[in-house]
């Protein structure tokens, strides 16, 4: 490319018709290097790099392709508009005054655009971004399950308030079931995480605790004031008063404490006695199979675990998913950061952890960091042990704080073949890095040459 008008002409009418945001990340970022190719002009070329990354990475990346293709086409001339820029300011006064260069790199240009020939075509650049490094330029996408829907049309109130009460416990469960299948973890997850353990869970909850909710007198009084026909899961939460919900709660809590294991006293020794509806339940979790979820012996710390699943005065979904996009941010920034994001500190996604855990309960927070480990590549073992330090001076104190933790750590560690492939994927990671850096300052590779 030259700096003839009429080569920028050209390039700007191949730009604009991109509709694809890897595409136009590639050609945009290419044709800014081969502007500024100069040695002195390099803090344009950062700075207009910056730009064109906002520009590509706002794109709405998780939107119906014929919506994701028409913003693309819209940013494409913002692209187009960047690269106006660069030819317009890439002259000598603005090499030796920093505020003009800034000035510069801020200024979007508006510009005509000629629509493009056939011969145009035949001239668009011939540069591709390898496709191992594609991911680097996007925000990290992975599946993320939505809250159950609303349903209605039950029979009777027990039918309504079951599926009610399933249904506020799904979203919890729901919110903890994120996944990235490009991630490698040989773990099986921990149950928490687990589909297969919430369809078992809401089976356990009709066979062993709702029971006993019904079986509350003044829940039937208070039930006789609900229009089951004309009310959903949903809306069920909206048309009970606060004394119903404090009713539910309690209701619930003592059917959990229900199950739980009592100290008894053998000779000078005490044992845990299990009753036979807490076998039931350890029946009723048991995974479907050992890959399916991991779950530990269930005994109390487990039963206040599921006990703590249900809040009938608050829906936890919006403060979940509030706290989750600061952390998926903060991993961005912190351990992998896109071209168009800034730099956090070191720690910063650890200090936040450790702060914003405190307002949820406390027997979720162990799931939060494997939650972590399972979606972002970069959060490691030695990330989770790390963070282990911060939770007390010893073992002992760690596992009394995140005792779902530290049982994952332990069986990591068991397998050193996990360590391995940590070590591989980051190794990976850092060549992928440095290549893509390389790509964006104009480095070509030679012919038959890899950028892995």
């Amino acid at each position: 490319m030259t700096d003839q008008p009429s080569d920028f002409t050209r390039l700007a009418a191949t730009i604009a018709l991109i509709d694809d945001p890897v595409e136009l990340m590639e050609q945009s970022y290419v044709a800014l290097t081969q502007i500024l190719r100069r040695t002195d002009e390099g803090d344009l070329l950062d700075q207009l790099s910056i730009l064109l990354g906002q520009v590509v990475g706002d794109l709405p990346f998780d939107a119906a392709e014929k919506d994701l293709r028409h913003q693309t086409r819209l940013a494409a001339a913002d692209c187009v508009a960047i690269l106006q820029a660069a030819t317009e300011r890439r002259v000598p006064r603005l090499e030796s005054d920093p505020a003009l260069r800034e000035q510069a790199a801020a200024q979007l240009l508006e510009i005509d655009i000629p629509p493009a020939t056939d011969d145009d075509r035949k001239t668009d650049l011939e540069y591709s971004l390898p496709p191992n490094l594609a991911h680097l330029l996007k925000h990290i996408d992975y599946p993320q399950p939505a809250p159950p829907a609303a349903h209605g049309g039950f029979p009777d109130f027990d039918a309504l308030c079951l599926a009610a009460l399933n249904a506020r416990v799904e979203r919890v469960l729901a919110f903890f079931q994120k996944h990235n299948p490009a991630v490698n973890r040989p773990l099986p997850p921990p149950f928490l995480l687990s589909p297969a353990f919430a369809q078992r869970f809401k089976l356990a909850v009709a066979r062993l605790i709702y029971p006993k909710i019904r079986s509350s007198r003044q829940l039937r009084l208070l039930a006789s004031n609900i229009d089951v026909a004309h009310t959903t899961t949903d809306s069920f939460w909206d048309h009970i008063n606060d004394s119903m919900k404090r009713l539910l709660e309690l209701t619930w809590n003592t059917a959990w404490n229900d199950l739980m294991l009592v100290a008894e006293a053998r000779g000078d020794d005490k044992v845990m006695k299990i009753k036979p509806e807490t076998k039931e339940l350890r029946d009723l979790l048991t995974p479907p199979a050992p890959e399916a979820y991991d779950l530990p012996h269930i005994g109390n710390g487990e039963i206040l675990l599921f006990r703590s699943l249900l809040s009938a005065s608050r829906d936890w979904w919006p403060d979940l998913g509030t706290f989750w996009q600061a952390c998926h941010t903060l991993y961005e920034q912190e351990w992998d950061p896109r071209v168009f994001q800034q730099q956090a500190r070191e720690g910063a996604l650890r200090d936040m952890l450790l702060k914003g855990l405190a307002d949820f309960p406390d027997e979720w927070h162990d799931f939060f960091i494997l939650m972590l480990h399972r979606v972002f590549p970069r959060i490691t073992t030695r990330f989770l042990e790390r963070f282990a330090y911060n939770l007390g001076q010893n073992e002992e104190a760690r596992r009394a704080r995140m005792p779902h933790l530290m049982r994952y750590i332990e069986r990591a560690q068991a397998d050193p073949h996990i360590r391995k492939l940590e070590y591989q994927d980051e190794e990976q990671w850092r060549q992928q890095v440095k290549a893509l850096a390389n790509y964006l300052k104009g480095v070509s590779f030679p012919t038959g040459a890899s950028a892995d």
